[in-house]
C-alpha cells in the first residue's frame, strides 16, 4: 500500500441559547479520521473511516479490538455503527473498540462472485470481484490497521451483499477474523452457490471463530437460504466454530442492522462484558 492521506471527520456543533448567530464560534465535533489508501490489489484509491475510542491514547500500550465494517462510508453505515460501538462500550456491554469503515467504490462488483444468471450479469456487469476483495481485506486492509493502531481481535460486520461478502471471507479465509457478524446475507446470488459451498465446506473448517447470523422478516427466499446455512451448522459445524442465529421478526431488510449488531455484541461479549 502506498500514499496514505489522513483527514479529520467532524460535524458542526450548533450553538444555542441567547448568543447572536454572528457572534457564535462554531467548533467541530471530531468523530474519527478518514484515510485515503492506494490499493494495489484493486488498482484504485480506497477510503477507510476510522474511529478510535477515547480510551485509545498515543502514549498508551493497551490493544483494542477492531471492528471491520463493510459498507463503511460516511453516507453508508460508519457514523451510526461507530456511535453504537461507543454506546455499548460506555455501558460495558463490550470493550472499547476501533472501527475501520471500508467505503465502497463498486459495492455490487466487489461483494459478488461471478454469476451464471443472465439477468444478474446484465444488472451487475462488474460482478465477480469477491475473491479479489478477500485479498484486499487480508493483504491491505488488515495490515493498514495493524500497522497504524494497537489492535487485538478482529470482527467483520456485513449486511445484505455485505453479508454475502462476509460469508465469502468465511468460506475462503476463515482465519482472517475472530468474529463474523452476518446480517441478512444475499445468499440467493448466483443461484445460491455460496450456500452450496457453505454446506459442503463447513465441516472441514479448522480455524477458530464465532459466527453470528441474523435475519428479519425478509421473504421466503432469504429465509430459505438462512435455514440451509443453519442446518449445515447444526449438523456439521466443527467444535472450533461457535455460532448463534437470532431472528428479528419485527425488522425488515432496511431496519435490522443496528438491532442485530447490538445483539451480536451482547452475545459475543456476554462472558466478559455483562453490562452495568
Amino acid at each position: 500500500m502506498n500514499k496514505i492521506t489522513k483527514f479529520s471527520l467532524g460535524v458542526v456543533l450548533l450553538v444555542g441559547g441567547m448568543v447572536r448567530a454572528a457572534a457564535a464560534e462554531p467548533l467541530p465535533i471530531a468523530f474519527g479520521e478518514t484515510y485515503q489508501v492506494e490499493s494495489e490489489i484493486l488498482e484504485e484509491n480506497r477510503t477507510f473511516n476510522v474511529y478510535l475510542p477515547p480510551e485509545y491514547t498515543e502514549e498508551g500500550t493497551d490493544r483494542f479490538p477492531v471492528i471491520y465494517l463493510l459498507d463503511g462510508a460516511l453516507d453508508e453505515d460508519y457514523y451510526h455503527v461507530a456511535g453504537l460501538m461507543r454506546f455499548l462500550a460506555t455501558y460495558e456491554l463490550m470493550p472499547p473498540a476501533i472501527v475501520v469503515g471500508i467505503a465502497n467504490e463498486d459495492r455490487r462488483g466487489d461483494f459478488t462472485r461471478p454469476t451464471r444468471v443472465a439477468d444478474d450479469q446484465e444488472a451487475v456487469p462488474t460482478a465477480g470481484g469477491a475473491a479479489n476483495f478477500v485479498r484486499f481485506l487480508a493483504e491491505e486492509v488488515q495490515p493498514f490497521a495493524e500497522k497504524n493502531f494497537r489492535t487485538s481481535t478482529r470482527t467483520l460486520i456485513g449486511q445484505s451483499l455485505g453479508g454475502l461478502m462476509a460469508i465469502e471471507v468465511f468460506l475462503a479465509r476463515p482465519e482472517l477474523f475472530d468474529h463474523y457478524v452476518v446480517v441478512s446475507p444475499s445468499l440467493w446470488w448466483d443461484q445460491s452457490s455460496a450456500t452450496e459451498d457453505f454446506e459442503k465446506s463447513i465441516g472441514s473448517v479448522t480455524a477458530s471463530a464465532t459466527l453470528y447470523l441474523a435475519l428479519g422478516e425478509e421473504g421466503e427466499e432469504m429465509a430459505a437460504e438462512m435455514d440451509r446455512v443453519r442446518e449445515a451448522l447444526r449438523l456439521r459445524a466443527p467444535d472450533s466454530i461457535t455460532w448463534h442465529y437470532e431472528p428479528f421478526p419485527a425488522e425488515t431488510h432496511a431496519t435490522i442492522l443496528n438491532r442485530a449488531i447490538y445483539a451480536a455484541m451482547e452475545w459475543q461479549y456476554a462472558q466478559t462484558h455483562p453490562g452495568l
